[in-house]
């Protein structure tokens, strides 16, 4: 029972200090457009902090948000539906997002 306890604290410290490593997101890398990698059809385009979300050709939500570090929070200007995510991966090519209230991961390839 004592190295269960042991190795348990172990493994939170150690989870800990990787979420305190984490820096900050390069906003400018945002910018631009996205395509999802599982389905082909939506996309998101982010201009400064506007995200705008389309299916198809068809514009499906506007969106103000902010980054706080890894933290991507998202407010709906039409229907003030409150969205975070954890910005996984950002670079030049990809961006992985994890939607937190669902846990689900949105992967997307620069346009």
């Amino acid at each position: 029972m004592k190295y269960l306890l042991a190795f348990s604290l172990v493994l939170l410290l150690t989870f800990s200090l990787v979420a305190q490593k984490k820096k900050n997101i390069d906003f400018k890398k945002l910018n631009g457009s996205w395509i999802s990698v599982d389905d082909k059809k939506y996309r998101i385009t982010i201009k400064g902090s506007i995200m705008q979300e389309y299916y198809g050709r068809e514009k499906t939500a506007v969106l103000n948000f902010k980054v706080n570090k890894n933290m991507l929070t998202a407010i709906d200007n039409h229907t003030g539906d409150i969205f975070k995510y954890e910005i996984v991966i950002l670079n030049n090519h990809q961006m992985s997002l994890i939607y937190l209230d669902r846990g689900n991961t949105l992967n997307f390839k620069r346009k």
